[in-house]
């Protein structure tokens, strides 16, 4: 699974039942990524609490207060860990 980052992805912040289906969908794929502010959305729906994660550069600093259960790293340009 892949969630992609721009522009739409703060109106999704406070999606809460796209969030909560997102987290549904995520328990059975085999991966859960992301590129650039996707993060943010895996981040507010659970989905990295735990992990170690990154996004862009320009928007870390926002992505980063979408949750606190993310190890964030933000010289990183792209980070693995386990199935995310």
């Amino acid at each position: 699974m892949l969630v992609p980052g721009g522009r739409g992805t703060r109106p999704l912040m406070r999606d809460d039942p796209f969030l909560a289906w997102l987290a549904g969908y995520a328990s059975s794929a085999s991966l859960a990524t992301s590129v650039c502010t996707g993060s943010a959305v895996l981040a507010a729906a659970g989905l990295l609490d735990g992990y170690r994660a990154t996004s862009n550069k320009r928007a870390f600093d926002w992505v980063t207060t979408r949750s606190e259960n993310v190890d964030w790293i933000r010289q990183g340009r792209w980070v693995g860990d386990r199935n995310r």
